[in-house]
């Protein structure tokens, strides 16, 4: 994982200090700083099982919205372990909130393999999926970095897409699927966003964010 800096050194201290790469990760229980919350962008796109989703419907709940894709080889199933692993550990009383997964690439993540990885963490957490031109708009609302490349070992080596780059944080994660045609990396923006109950975006989460500093972050929120 390689971070992308060029042109946000400013933003980057601001927002937190490191870029990640492979294997590390944040201090532990590291959490979010606070700044002013602002309405959350929409977002509204199928679910793996075909059902629509609106964040909006979503209005009274707490909820953290992660893009990301299937055939990422760390920052993706790290988060989705810690968001399991904070559910299992809240109690009834503490509340719960809601884990979504939007996927930056459609071309491979169906509603049914994206389905079945996710079925391997909590069964509460809910996937999201679309066509090109619909994840495309939802990634440029909420700011998110993606670019999805060829790897350079496959010959080719100029970009396929790219959307703005307004996180300083781009994961580079990974080859994508097995030796098919189309083998390409993806790099995307690593950060999470904590939705409040009045549907506004409230903290933006570092990436590998451990257990016991998500429940941290996420405490006050689920309280009242």
């Amino acid at each position: 994982m390689t971070g992308t800096l060029s042109g946000f050194a400013v933003v980057a201290v601001l927002l937190w200090s490191g870029v990640l790469g492979p294997g590390r990760t944040e201090p532990q229980a590291m959490v979010a700083a606070p700044f002013p919350a602002y309405v959350a962008p929409s977002l509204v796109l199928p679910q793996t099982d075909g059902t629509p989703f609106d964040l909006s419907a979503l209005r009274g709940e707490v909820a953290l919205v992660f893009f990301g894709f299937l055939n990422c080889p760390d920052v993706c199933p790290v988060t989705l372990s810690t968001w399991t692993q904070a559910l299992d550990r809240l109690r009834p009383d503490q509340g719960q909130f809601q884990g979504i997964f939007v996927t930056v690439d459609p071309a491979r993540d169906t509603p049914a393999t994206l389905g079945r990885w996710l079925g391997s963490f909590d069964p509460s957490i809910r996937g999201l999926v679309g066509s090109d031109a619909q994840v495309a708009r939802v990634v440029k609302d909420w700011g998110v970095f993606v670019s999805i490349r060829t790897d350079s070992e496959t010959g080719a080596a100029s970009p396929t897409s790219q959307t703005p780059a307004m996180d300083p944080h781009a994961a580079h994660l990974g080859t994508g699927g097995d030796a098919h045609p189309g083998v390409y990396l993806v790099d995307h923006s690593a950060r999470t966003f904590l939705i409040d109950r009045k549907g506004r975006v409230a903290r933006i989460l570092p990436p590998n964010l451990d257990t016991d500093g998500l429940l941290a972050t996420l405490e006050p929120f689920l309280r009242h």
